[in-house]
């Protein structure tokens, strides 16, 4: 993909991505840069492991932010003998939750399987989550929170979502300015 690069991804994960944006989207026309601002592991692509931005994505001037956002309140047990093994109470996007799970469970799947009590060592009790969500900056710098929660928990097709509805929502920005005033003053500043 000539027009799209990327930047704080492993090129096995970049290749991954082109090739999903390729068979979601098609052809990119237009300059695109995305920015990894923290590592994705292997395997390890859903929000719970994730605080804060995440990625990137500039284009025309505009910056999509995605964030992990959400507070987990989570305990983890042995399903052995009961025992508390571990509690965390990650707070303000800081990604915590995911450091202090790692050395229990290494994968998505093993998250999902501890969450749904199938898997066989770890049963994870989780109160509240982490969400995959976007924010805009136009060009001058304006702030617009639309509350654009992601459909997917998988950070590449976050990625994807954000791409396939950019071009729309910098229409809708840009045009409705006057209906959409989140700027400084506003209750969804952060």
């Amino acid at each position: 993909m000539k027009n799209i690069t990327f930047e704080g991804i492993s090129t096995l994960q970049r290749l991954h991505l082109c090739w999903q944006i390729r068979k979601q989207i098609g052809k990119i026309h237009q300059p695109i840069k995305v920015e990894f601002h923290q590592p994705i592991c292997r395997k390890q692509y859903s929000s719970l492991w994730y605080g804060g931005l995440v990625v990137s994505i500039k284009v025309r001037g505009c910056v999509f932010a995605i964030h992990a956002c959400g507070d987990i309140y989570a305990t983890l047990y042995d399903k052995s003998d009961g025992t508390e093994l571990l509690y965390v109470k990650d707070k303000s996007n800081s990604g915590r939750f995911g450091v202090d799970v790692l050395p229990y469970l290494k994968t998505d799947h093993a998250l999902y399987a501890a969450m749904g009590d199938t898997h066989k060592r770890y049963r994870l009790d989780m109160e509240h989550n982490n969400w995959w969500e976007c924010f805009v900056y136009t060009p001058e710098g304006e702030f617009h929170d639309m509350m654009w929660a992601l459909d997917s928990d998988h950070i590449f097709e976050g990625v994807e979502v954000v791409l396939s509805a950019m071009d729309s929502v910098i229409k809708d920005i840009t045009e409705n300015k006057e209906r959409i005033e989140y700027g400084k003053d506003s209750a969804f500043y952060c």
